[in-house]
Order: structure tokens, then C-alpha cells, then sequence
């Protein structure tokens, strides 16, 4: 983890999106900029909010995309080019619908798993190579839309989750950076057991 120099959080802009599900990242990069008490800021050159924190002693710009979420490529390879990182060198963190709301995991690699933002990150990269922290919204009960599911707010239950399993990922950038991957990601995978949620589905 020593060589991440940047954590893209996903999410739509706009008012009307930010309490979304499909939000989680955005909010994700929120708690870390509170934690770290610095301010993100617009930078339009790069279709991105970022600001430069340090963690566990390791330099580390903070993004959140200001395109849409289908086309958070573009704001990922501005700022990997613009600031020479190499796009294995990064955490991208978003939502999961295959996975129980506020479950946690974390992957080295893969696919994109049907998330838009992930496939143009993927497409516009070129690589699968970059570690993902994908935080879980569950699935909508029945046939209902998926579309409308993800870009609506939770219940107040499922948000409880949700800001749960937000601050706990949060809590373990510090381990991650610290060269402790696997007790970090241990400790994440085996929370979310208990979780209470309306729309709980097997991972």
C-alpha cells in the first residue's frame, strides 16, 4: 500500500445525488478529508474535487469526479496524467449492489462487476490492476429498478449501515498504508454479519 498516490471516491455531483446510494464514495472522501481536517477543492482542468492529505506518513491526493458517474474514466485519467501517477497506484471506492448493505470488501484487482463508473475507470485506463474498497448497498427487493434504487436515498436503517461501514473503512486507510493490507482487510470482510438491513442479499 506504500505506493497508492491517490483515493478516487465515485459518485454523481449535484444536490439532488448526494445522499444517494450511489453516493458512497463521494462520502467516503468526505469523512477522510474531515478526519484529515483539509478541504477539497474544484479544480475544472481535471474534472475533479481534490486535495493532497497525508496518511500513515504516505502523500496521497484525495478525488472526487465531478463527471457523472458513467464517466468517471475521464476525471481519473486527467488527474493520473496530470500528476505522473501510474493507475495501479491507486484506490478507487464505490458502491456494491452484490453485496448486503454495509458490508465491506476489498480487492487487489478484477473486473467491474456491472458498475459503470469501475467499467470507464477500467476502459480509459487500460488496467484492472488497482486496489477497490466497494461498500455495499444491497439489492432492491423484488424486480424494482436498479437505476432508481442506486440513485435514491436509503432508509434511514440502511443509512445507519451505510455511515458505519463508511467510518470503518475510513478507519483502516491508516493500517492499509502502513503495509498492513491483509489485517486491514481481514478485519473489514469479517464485519456487516449482524447487519440489519430491508434489503440483505448474499454476497
Amino acid at each position: 500500500m506504500s505506493a497508492v498516490r491517490a483515493i478516487f471516491g465515485l459518485g454523481n455531483p449535484g444536490e439532488q445525488y448526494r445522499k444517494s446510494r450511489h453516493n458512497c464514495g463521494f462520502r467516503f472522501i468526505d469523512r477522510v478529508s474531515e478526519q484529515q481536517q483539509v478541504q477539497l477543492k474544484a479544480v475544472p482542468r481535471l474534472q475533479a474535487n481534490i486535495v493532497r492529505t497525508k496518511i500513515a506518513g504516505v502523500s496521497v491526493w484525495l478525488v472526487q469526479p465531478m463527471t457523472y458517474m458513467n464517466r468517471s474514466g475521464n476525471a481519473f485519467r486527467l488527474v493520473t496524467r496530470y500528476y505522473e501517477i501510474d493507475p495501479e497506484d491507486t484506490v478507487v471506492v464505490y458502491d456494491d449492489l452484490d453485496l448486503p448493505v454495509g458490508n465491506i470488501r476489498v480487492r487487489r484487482s478484477g473486473g467491474h462487476g456491472g458498475h459503470n463508473g469501475v467499467s470507464d475507470i477500467i476502459a480509459q485506463s487500460e488496467t484492472c490492476n488497482f486496489l477497490r474498497i466497494r461498500l455495499g448497498i444491497g439489492r432492491p427487493p423484488g424486480k424494482a429498478n436498479t437505476v432508481s434504487y442506486v440513485l435514491s436515498v436509503p432508509s434511514s436503517a440502511d443509512q445507519l449501515l451505510l455511515d458505519e461501514a463508511i467510518d470503518d473503512a475510513v478507519d483502516a486507510l491508516p493500517e492499509m498504508f502502513a503495509g498492513n493490507l491483509e489485517k486491514a482487510m481481514t478485519g473489514l470482510h469479517s464485519r456487516g454479519s449482524d447487519n440489519k438491513s430491508e434489503h440483505t442479499n448474499p454476497a
